[in-house]
Protein backbone atom coordinates (compact mmCIF):
# COMPACT_ATOMS: atom_id res chain seq x y z
CA UNK A 1 0.00 0.00 0.00
CA UNK A 2 1.22 3.64 -1.11
CA UNK A 3 1.82 6.37 1.99
CA UNK A 4 -1.08 7.87 0.56
CA UNK A 5 -3.42 5.38 -0.13
CA UNK A 6 -5.02 5.15 3.19
CA UNK A 7 -4.00 8.76 4.47
CA UNK A 8 -7.29 10.84 4.14
CA UNK A 9 -5.49 14.00 5.10
CA UNK A 10 -3.15 13.64 1.70
CA UNK A 11 -3.38 16.52 -0.51
CA UNK A 12 -2.98 16.25 -4.32
CA UNK A 13 -0.25 18.36 -6.74
CA UNK A 14 -1.60 20.28 -9.72
CA UNK A 15 -0.63 16.95 -11.82
CA UNK A 16 -3.18 14.89 -9.44
CA UNK A 17 -0.53 12.99 -7.39
CA UNK A 18 -1.91 12.63 -3.75
CA UNK A 19 0.95 14.07 -1.60
CA UNK A 20 0.76 14.31 2.50
CA UNK A 21 2.42 17.34 3.89
CA UNK A 22 5.65 17.52 5.15
CA UNK A 23 4.40 18.19 8.62
CA UNK A 24 1.47 15.43 9.00
CA UNK A 25 4.14 13.23 7.28
CA UNK A 26 7.19 14.29 9.75
CA UNK A 27 4.17 13.46 12.70
CA UNK A 28 3.71 10.00 11.24
CA UNK A 29 7.57 9.06 11.52
CA UNK A 30 8.18 10.02 14.33
CA UNK A 31 4.61 8.55 15.94
CA UNK A 32 5.77 5.16 14.27
CA UNK A 33 9.69 5.72 15.45
CA UNK A 34 8.16 6.26 18.95
CA UNK A 35 6.31 3.15 19.10
CA UNK A 36 8.94 0.71 18.04
CA UNK A 37 11.19 2.30 20.55
CA UNK A 38 8.69 1.84 23.50
CA UNK A 39 8.53 -1.85 22.04
CA UNK A 40 11.76 -3.40 20.94
CA UNK A 41 14.12 -0.49 21.98
CA UNK A 42 16.63 2.32 20.58
CA UNK A 43 18.24 -0.83 18.72
CA UNK A 44 15.51 -2.01 17.04
CA UNK A 45 14.55 1.23 16.14
CA UNK A 46 16.06 1.02 12.57
CA UNK A 47 15.43 3.07 9.86
CA UNK A 48 13.81 -0.09 7.81
CA UNK A 49 11.60 -0.75 10.59
CA UNK A 50 10.30 2.68 10.84
CA UNK A 51 9.83 2.91 7.21
CA UNK A 52 7.74 -0.23 7.13
CA UNK A 53 5.84 0.96 10.42
CA UNK A 54 4.44 4.44 8.66
CA UNK A 55 4.57 2.86 4.97
CA UNK A 56 6.66 5.05 3.67
CA UNK A 57 10.44 4.67 2.15
CA UNK A 58 13.60 5.36 3.49
CA UNK A 59 14.29 8.11 1.45
CA UNK A 60 10.85 10.42 2.90
CA UNK A 61 12.57 9.65 6.53
CA UNK A 62 16.41 10.82 5.31
CA UNK A 63 13.99 13.73 4.04
CA UNK A 64 13.13 14.26 7.16
CA UNK A 65 15.70 13.39 9.24
CA UNK A 66 19.54 13.34 8.89
CA UNK A 67 20.02 10.46 11.32
CA UNK A 68 18.60 8.15 13.71
CA UNK A 69 19.72 10.55 16.87
CA UNK A 70 17.93 12.92 15.44
CA UNK A 71 14.95 11.15 14.78
CA UNK A 72 14.86 10.13 18.09
CA UNK A 73 15.49 13.92 19.23
CA UNK A 74 12.12 14.72 17.71
CA UNK A 75 10.43 11.78 19.26
CA UNK A 76 11.88 13.46 23.16
CA UNK A 77 11.05 16.85 22.05
CA UNK A 78 7.27 15.41 21.38
CA UNK A 79 7.29 13.73 24.24
CA UNK A 80 8.32 16.90 26.54
CA UNK A 81 4.77 18.36 26.94
CA UNK A 82 3.56 14.83 28.38
CA UNK A 83 6.07 15.94 31.53
CA UNK A 84 5.59 19.54 31.76
CA UNK A 85 2.75 21.74 30.27
CA UNK A 86 4.36 24.69 28.98
CA UNK A 87 3.86 27.39 27.63
CA UNK A 88 0.79 28.45 29.46
CA UNK A 89 -1.40 31.70 29.14
CA UNK A 90 -0.73 34.49 31.40
CA UNK A 91 -1.09 32.74 34.74
CA UNK A 92 -3.26 34.33 37.43
CA UNK A 93 -4.60 31.03 38.95
CA UNK A 94 -3.23 30.01 42.77
CA UNK A 95 0.84 28.93 42.66
CA UNK A 96 -0.91 25.49 44.03
CA UNK A 97 -2.86 25.32 41.22
CA UNK A 98 -1.22 26.29 38.59
CA UNK A 99 1.81 24.42 39.35
CA UNK A 100 -0.16 21.09 39.81
CA UNK A 101 -1.83 21.67 36.00
CA UNK A 102 2.09 22.48 34.63
CA UNK A 103 3.38 18.72 35.74
CA UNK A 104 0.17 17.56 34.88
CA UNK A 105 -0.87 15.93 38.41
CA UNK A 106 -4.66 15.81 36.47
CA UNK A 107 -2.89 13.01 34.19
CA UNK A 108 -5.09 9.78 33.64
CA UNK A 109 -4.62 6.14 33.31
CA UNK A 110 -3.86 5.98 29.68
CA UNK A 111 -1.68 8.90 29.21
CA UNK A 112 0.29 8.26 32.46
CA UNK A 113 0.86 4.47 30.80
CA UNK A 114 1.71 5.72 27.85
CA UNK A 115 4.19 8.16 29.51
CA UNK A 116 5.65 5.80 31.46
CA UNK A 117 5.98 3.03 29.09
CA UNK A 118 8.77 5.55 27.57
CA UNK A 119 10.15 6.62 30.57
CA UNK A 120 11.16 2.83 31.04
CA UNK A 121 12.61 2.14 27.41
CA UNK A 122 14.41 5.44 28.35
CA UNK A 123 15.73 3.57 31.32
CA UNK A 124 16.46 0.61 30.02
CA UNK A 125 18.50 1.58 27.18
CA UNK A 126 20.61 4.72 28.17
CA UNK A 127 23.52 2.59 29.29
CA UNK A 128 23.46 0.78 26.32
CA UNK A 129 23.01 3.73 23.99
CA UNK A 130 24.86 6.79 25.65
CA UNK A 131 23.09 9.13 22.87
CA UNK A 132 19.87 8.06 24.43
CA UNK A 133 20.93 9.69 27.67
CA UNK A 134 22.14 12.58 25.61
CA UNK A 135 18.90 13.38 23.54
CA UNK A 136 16.83 13.00 26.83
CA UNK A 137 18.95 15.73 28.25
CA UNK A 138 19.22 18.17 25.50
CA UNK A 139 15.72 17.42 23.86
CA UNK A 140 14.06 16.92 27.64
CA UNK A 141 15.16 17.83 30.50
CA UNK A 142 16.83 20.58 29.52
CA UNK A 143 14.52 22.97 27.37
CA UNK A 144 11.17 21.82 30.06
CA UNK A 145 13.66 23.42 32.52
CA UNK A 146 14.49 26.19 30.89
CA UNK A 147 10.69 26.61 30.28
CA UNK A 148 9.85 26.02 34.02
CA UNK A 149 12.61 28.53 34.75
CA UNK A 150 10.26 31.26 32.46
CA UNK A 151 7.40 30.71 33.92
CA UNK A 152 8.69 30.88 37.67
CA UNK A 153 10.85 33.88 36.98
CA UNK A 154 7.36 35.98 35.14
CA UNK A 155 5.74 35.10 38.90
CA UNK A 156 9.03 36.40 40.91
CA UNK A 157 8.32 39.39 38.41
CA UNK A 158 5.00 39.57 39.54
CA UNK A 159 6.28 39.32 43.21
CA UNK A 160 4.37 36.27 44.02
CA UNK A 161 7.70 34.31 44.37
CA UNK A 162 11.38 35.39 46.02
CA UNK A 163 14.84 33.36 44.83
CA UNK A 164 17.74 34.09 43.35
CA UNK A 165 18.53 31.86 40.66
CA UNK A 166 15.08 30.78 38.53
CA UNK A 167 17.09 27.95 36.67
CA UNK A 168 18.24 26.51 39.80
CA UNK A 169 15.04 26.91 41.28
CA UNK A 170 13.06 25.14 38.41
CA UNK A 171 15.58 22.44 38.74
CA UNK A 172 14.82 21.71 42.69
CA UNK A 173 11.34 21.86 41.93
CA UNK A 174 11.43 19.36 39.16
CA UNK A 175 13.36 17.11 41.18
CA UNK A 176 11.05 17.31 44.08
CA UNK A 177 7.90 16.62 42.00
CA UNK A 178 9.10 14.05 39.19
CA UNK A 179 11.02 11.74 41.77
CA UNK A 180 7.80 11.42 43.05
CA UNK A 181 6.43 10.43 40.27
CA UNK A 182 9.42 7.95 38.55
CA UNK A 183 8.62 5.64 41.16
CA UNK A 184 5.46 4.32 39.07
CA UNK A 185 8.22 3.60 35.96
CA UNK A 186 9.71 0.73 38.24
CA UNK A 187 7.89 -2.65 38.72
CA UNK A 188 7.69 -2.05 42.33
CA UNK A 189 4.78 0.72 42.15
CA UNK A 190 5.15 1.63 45.86
CA UNK A 191 1.53 4.28 44.72
CA UNK A 192 -2.09 1.91 44.75
CA UNK A 193 -3.31 4.53 42.56
CA UNK A 194 -2.90 7.85 40.54
CA UNK A 195 -4.68 9.72 43.11
CA UNK A 196 -2.46 8.94 45.81
CA UNK A 197 0.88 9.72 43.91
CA UNK A 198 -1.31 13.16 42.70
CA UNK A 199 -1.80 13.87 46.28
CA UNK A 200 2.10 12.95 47.16
CA UNK A 201 3.05 15.15 44.70
CA UNK A 202 0.94 18.48 45.84
CA UNK A 203 2.69 18.13 48.47
CA UNK A 204 6.06 18.60 47.22
CA UNK A 205 4.94 21.66 45.49
CA UNK A 206 3.46 22.41 49.06
CA UNK A 207 6.90 22.33 50.29
CA UNK A 208 8.26 24.17 47.37
CA UNK A 209 6.15 26.97 47.92
CA UNK A 210 6.14 27.39 51.43
CA UNK A 211 10.39 28.30 50.49
CA UNK A 212 9.76 30.79 47.91
CA UNK A 213 6.39 32.36 48.33
CA UNK A 214 6.66 36.08 48.91
CA UNK A 215 5.63 37.20 52.44
CA UNK A 216 4.69 40.42 54.01
CA UNK A 217 7.22 42.25 55.90
CA UNK A 218 5.03 41.71 59.09
CA UNK A 219 5.05 37.82 58.27
CA UNK A 220 8.78 37.35 57.69
CA UNK A 221 9.49 39.49 61.31
CA UNK A 222 6.77 36.86 62.82
CA UNK A 223 8.80 34.11 61.07
CA UNK A 224 12.48 35.60 62.69
CA UNK A 225 11.46 36.25 65.88
CA UNK A 226 9.74 32.67 66.28
CA UNK A 227 12.60 31.29 64.53
CA UNK A 228 15.04 32.91 67.47
CA UNK A 229 12.59 31.73 70.11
Amino acid sequence: MSETASDPTAVRTARGRPRTPSGERRARIVAAARAIFVDAGYGAMTTNAVAARCQVSKRTIYEQFANKAELFGAIVDAHRPEMLRLPRPDDEAPLEDALAEIFRLDIDEDSDRIRNAFIRAALKDGDAFPEVQDLIVAKGVEPSQRALAAWLDERRREGRLVFDDAEQTAHVLMDLVFTSAASRSVPHDPWPDLASRAAHQRFCIAVFLNGVRARDRGETARESARSKA
